[in-house]
């Protein structure tokens, strides 16, 4: 049993880390149309981590922004701003470091107003910076 989870465990990581290459080739051959990069971006960490909605939210002014998301309004979030070390990503980009929970609304960093609908569906979060 454990002997198939650590072989699970190792294919995810590395399609992960394919993942993370095909960014990196896109972006060393990109016209840096930053839009379109962004949601390349978006759609391979989508396939790798198998999550259901997702934000990609990067630092302007020394707040964190919403700049693409999928299934997920983005109406709702084109004015919508995070503080640093506010809530999960806020953390996450202060601190840099990755969180998955399982059970987001249980986290010590749980902060409604940012990670409830409709900027993460209820259940499997992950942020890294």
């Amino acid at each position: 049993m454990e002997k198939n989870s650590l072989s699970k465990s190792a294919q995810q990581r590395a399609s992960e880390l394919s993942t993370i290459k095909q960014i990196g080739s896109v972006l060393a051959s990109s016209t840096f149309d930053i839009e379109q990069v962004l949601c390349y971006t978006m759609d391979m960490i989508r396939m790798a981590m198998q999550v259901e909605a997702g934000s990609l939210l990067l630092i302007e002014d020394n707040v964190l922004k919403v700049k693409t998301a999928f299934n997920v309004e983005m109406e709702n979030l084109t004015d919508f701003t995070i503080q640093l070390g506010q809530g999960i990503a806020g953390h996450v980009a202060a601190k840099g470091d990755c969180i998955v929970d399982n059970h987001v609304q249980k986290s010590s960093l749980f902060f409604p107003p940012l990670t409830g609908p409709p900027v993460l569906s209820p259940g499997r979060s992950s942020a890294c910076p």
